[in-house]
């Protein structure tokens, strides 16, 4: 496990959550073939690979999690239901792990400055885009949600966590 986070849903209604980004740094240390898993089920349709890295520096890799898997609605994002929640975990296989001050540091990217409420696409396009969520506000929540202008980025709503692990 490599990094875990909750998204919860209040009472009023429904919310959508199709991206994150997670900034990878490493030691020695490899990270390859991560997935997402969301209540124990991997949800990964297909590996998730690195992006172009926002980081020239060593050992940093920034990986997109595109939501587009099967068990999702409209193959595209995650549902979650008005009162409950779902808990995800990024999981990946790490090797060169076992010298002392090996070091492996997960962060969950925020969004520091606001695009629009737009269709997810657009959303995407910003340079902005590190975690993109709806709630679902013009009561699209089929598979035609994220062509609807209901999206956004994060920001004000998620801040940059980090989880890191040290051997």
């Amino acid at each position: 496990q490599l990094y875990k986070f909750t998204i919860a849903a209040d009472g009023k209604g429904d919310i959508g959550f199709a991206k994150a980004t997670f900034k990878i740094s490493t030691t020695t240390v490899a990270v390859d073939n991560l997935k997402l898993y969301e209540d124990g089920v991997d949800i990964t349709k297909t590996a998730i690979t690195a992006t172009v890295a926002e980081s020239t520096a060593a050992g940093v890799d920034i990986f997109e999690v595109l939501l587009k898997t099967e068990q999702l609605i409209g193959n595209e994002y995650v549902l979650v239901g008005a009162g409950s929640s779902k808990t995800y975990v990024l999981k990946g296989d790490v090797s060169g792990w076992g010298a002392a001050g090996d070091k492996i540091t997960v962060e969950m990217l925020g969004d520091n400055n606001f695009g629009a409420v737009q269709k997810f696409t657009t959303v995407d396009g910003y340079a902005d885009d590190n975690f993109i969520w709806s709630d679902l506000f013009l009561g699209f929540n089929t598979t035609t949600a994220t062509g609807a202008n209901e999206w956004a980025n994060s920001y004000k709503l998620l801040s940059t966590t980090t989880q890191s692990f040290t051997y």
